[in-house]
């Protein structure tokens, strides 16, 4: 796994919020080593799949032509995939208290952004802080479908944004 994408380097301060632009402007000065455009896995690797403890979905991402997956392509499949609307059956899924604070989230989101309806990004309240990826074999194998490979099985980790009142 990429340095930048570790959980515990704190190489990436991101709001999963706010758009990979963002990212890609502060970020553009930096190392190759240490750049956005780095292999996120190895140089072959062309597909990952991200879990959650903090929602019930998958996050598959891959490239379609012959380069590595790069750091920017997983914070981009990430951020494509938290600024879905979340689905009826997910909106099943969450209990009372979930969907309470779902709501919460997206009324102070609401009051930042233009953006309407409930996110998948609401589901995490306020633990909206990139913390990383790490491996997690117990919750892979609780979480990914037969036949997926656990290996190409990640868990994306979330800290709280620091801000009060939304749980």
């Amino acid at each position: 796994l990429a340095p930048t994408l570790e959980v515990g380097s704190y190489a990436i301060r991101w709001d999963v919020r706010d758009p990979p632009d963002n990212l890609r402007q502060r970020y553009r000065n930096k190392r190759p080593s240490d750049s956005l455009a780095a292999p996120a896995i190895s140089t072959q690797s062309r597909y990952l799949c991200i879990i959650s403890h903090d929602f019930p979905w998958t996050v598959a991402i891959s490239t379609n032509d012959a380069r590595p997956l790069t750091v920017i392509d997983v914070i981009e499949g990430l951020y494509d995939s938290l600024n879905k609307a979340v689905r009826r059956s997910e909106w099943a899924l969450a209990a009372d208290v979930q969907r309470y604070l779902m709501l919460k989230a997206n009324k102070a989101r609401r009051r930042a952004t233009v953006a309407m309806g409930i996110r998948r990004v609401d589901w995490l309240g306020t633990r909206c802080m990139f913390k990383g990826l790490e491996k997690d074999e117990e919750l892979a194998r609780r979480r990914i479908m037969p036949g997926d490979r656990p290996s190409d099985v990640w868990v994306v980790r979330f800290g709280s944004t620091g801000l009060h009142g939304l749980g």
